[in-house]
């Protein structure tokens, strides 16, 4: 939690966006319990914030076109 609040405050969260390491590490996690425990990360940030980091940071830079 440190490092993610550190992240949205050095860069904001137009700069953050999530990531992971799958396929690769399928082997260890499954890609929904990752997400689920980086978005229990992020429950007490504001809805704007965690929709910016989970989705529309990255729907932005890389020109997805996804509506939401």
């Amino acid at each position: 939690d440190h490092l993610i609040d550190t992240a949205l405050e050095l860069f904001t969260p137009n700069r953050v966006m999530w990531g992971s390491n799958f396929p690769v590490d399928r082997q260890f996690v499954s890609l929904a319990k990752l997400a689920a425990d980086f978005e229990k990360s992020l429950a007490r940030h504001s809805p704007d914030i965690r929709e910016a980091v989970m989705w529309r940071t990255a729907n932005k830079w890389y020109q997805l076109g996804v509506q939401g």
